[in-house]
């Protein structure tokens, strides 16, 4: 039960990283450019 649980949250875990990385790339891509521009 516990390690179906566990699977359960790694999952999720991964999924959510994922987004949260693929976002703060972004973010960091936008500020880059922003920066180029701004000097």
């Amino acid at each position: 039960m516990l390690n179906h649980y566990f699977n359960f949250l790694a999952r999720n875990l991964n999924l959510n990283l994922g987004r949260f990385y693929e976002i703060w790339r972004l973010k960091f891509k936008i500020r880059q450019c922003l920066e180029l521009n701004l000097r």
